[in-house]
């Protein structure tokens, strides 16, 4: 993936995690994310810290999601087949 790719995933995330936030649907526990220090605006790190968010940012969305909201695993996903 190139760097501006990669940029604009880190800027959909970090979208995703404000409005998420506001929805209530999830609390927030990006200290890691936080600490990090890199902004999608900060084009100028490198292309692996913004890797580094974009996977802290997919992970820790995910795992809000999953514990927190509408959207914890309520046994539908048992019932998808393997192949599509």
């Amino acid at each position: 993936m190139q760097k501006t790719e990669l940029v604009y995933l880190h800027s959909l995330f970090r979208l995703l995690k404000r409005h998420l936030e506001r929805e209530g649907a999830i609390d927030g526990a990006f200290e890691e994310y936080e600490s990090l220090g890199v902004r999608p605006a900060h084009a100028h790190k490198p292309k692996a810290r913004h890797r580094e968010a974009v996977l802290l940012l997919a992970s820790g969305i995910a795992d809000e999601l999953a514990v927190n909201s509408e959207y914890a695993d309520d046994g539908q996903l048992d019932a998808v087949p393997a192949n599509g």
